[in-house]
C-alpha cells in the first residue's frame, strides 16, 4: 500500500514536470511559421488554464484544442498588437532621436504610457481569451479592465515576464520553457483575480472553459444588468437563477464582463 502511495506521487509528479517541457515544445514548434506566434501562445494558456482549474490535463489535445478554437481570434488580436506596439515603439524613437522638437517630450512620454499600457494587457490577454471566450474586442476590453482594477497583480504579471525576457536573452535556446514556465506563473496570478471577481460579482466559480467546448458561444449569454462598479473589469450583476442552470450557462454568465450588451 505505501510503495502504491508512493508511486503515485512519482507519476504526478513527473507528469508534473513534463506537461511544461511538452506544452514548451508545442508552443515552439506551432511558432515556426512566426504569424501563428499568437495563436500558439493561447493554445499554450489552454493547457495552464485547465491545469489551474481541473488538474493537469492530456496536453496534446488540450494544447491542439485551443490552437483550432482561437485560431482566427489571435490572429486578429496579433494583427492589432502589432499595430499597438509599432506606434509606441515609433512614438519612443522619435522621443530619443527628435532633438529640439516642439512634441518630443509628449511624443516619448505617449511611447512609454502606451508600452507599459500594452504590456498590462498582455497579463491577462490570454488568460482571458481561454477562460472567458468571446469576440475579440470582448476580450481586449475585458484584459485592460483586469490590468487596471488589479493593479498589484498586473505588477507582479510584468515582473513575471520581465524575468522572463532576462532568463531568455541570458539562455536564448530555453525559450519555449521560459514561456511555458511565464505562461503557468501567470495563469496562477490571473487565477486568483478572477476568482476574486467572481466571488464578488456573487457569480459562482466557474471552472476553466473546455477549449473543445463551444457551447460557450455569445449567442449563449444571458441578459445583462447594467451598473456601475468604479474600477472593476465588469459592472454587471448576473442572475443567479440563470448562473445555475447549466454548466454552459454558468460559463457564460461569467464570461459576460462588460457593462454593456456586446453586439460584436
Amino acid at each position: 500500500m505505501r510503495d502504491d502511495r508512493r508511486m503515485a506521487v512519482l507519476t504526478r509528479f513527473l507528469r508534473g514536470g513534463l506537461a511544461p517541457v511538452l506544452s514548451g515544445r508545442l508552443w515552439a514548434l506551432f511558432s515556426l511559421p512566426v504569424v501563428t506566434i499568437v495563436p500558439a501562445t493561447a493554445a499554450l494558456y489552454a493547457v495552464m488554464v485547465t491545469w489551474n482549474e481541473r488538474g493537469l490535463p492530456p496536453v496534446w489535445s488540450t494544447f491542439w484544442s485551443g490552437f483550432r478554437r482561437h485560431l482566427r481570434q489571435a490572429l486578429w488580436i496579433s494583427v492589432l498588437l502589432a499595430a499597438a506596439w509599432s506606434i509606441a515603439i515609433l512614438d519612443l524613437r522619435y522621443g530619443l532621436v527628435a532633438e529640439g522638437a516642439p512634441i518630443r517630450t509628449p511624443v516619448m512620454v505617449a511611447g512609454l504610457v502606451g508600452m507599459f499600457f500594452l504590456s498590462g494587457i498582455t497579463v491577462f490577454l490570454f488568460p482571458v481569451m481561454v477562460r472567458f471566450p468571446g469576440p475579440w474586442q470582448r476580450v481586449v476590453r475585458n484584459a485592460a479592465l483586469f490590468a487596471a482594477a488589479y493593479v498589484f497583480s498586473t505588477l507582479l504579471g510584468l515582473i513575471v515576464l520581465g524575468f522572463g525576457v532576462l532568463v531568455f536573452l541570458a539562455t536564448p535556446w530555453a525559450l519555449p520553457w521560459v514561456v511555458s514556465g511565464a505562461a503557468f506563473l501567470l495563469t496562477r496570478i490571473t487565477g486568483r483575480c478572477f476568482d476574486r471577481y467572481l466571488l464578488t460579482h456573487d457569480v459562482p466559480a466557474t471552472s476553466a472553459a473546455d477549449p473543445s467546448d463551444t457551447n460557450g458561444s455569445p449567442a449563449d449569454r444571458s441578459t445583462a444588468n447594467a451598473s456601475t462598479a468604479g474600477s472593476e473589469p465588469d459592472s454587471t450583476a448576473d442572475s443567479p437563477s440563470a448562473a445555475t442552470t447549466s454548466g454552459s450557462a454558468r460559463r457564460s454568465d461569467a464570461g459576460s464582463l462588460s457593462s454593456t450588451d456586446d453586439t460584436a
